[in-house]
C-alpha cells in the first residue's frame, strides 16, 4: 500500500518482511501505478 501527499510517496513496510529488509539494502525502488476505473478522485 502506498499514498502519495504533497509530492512525496509512502510506502507500507513493516520489520521482518522482505521488502523491508531489500529497501535497507538497496534503497532504490520502482513504483508501478495501474489505474482500474476511468474515474480517478
Amino acid at each position: 500500500m502506498y499514498a502519495v501527499r504533497e509530492g512525496l510517496v509512502r510506502i507500507s513496510v513493516t520489520d521482518g518482511r522482505a521488502k523491508t529488509a531489500n529497501l535497507r539494502r538497496d534503497p532504490r525502488l520502482a513504483l508501478r501505478e495501474s489505474v482500474k476505473s476511468a474515474e480517478v478522485v
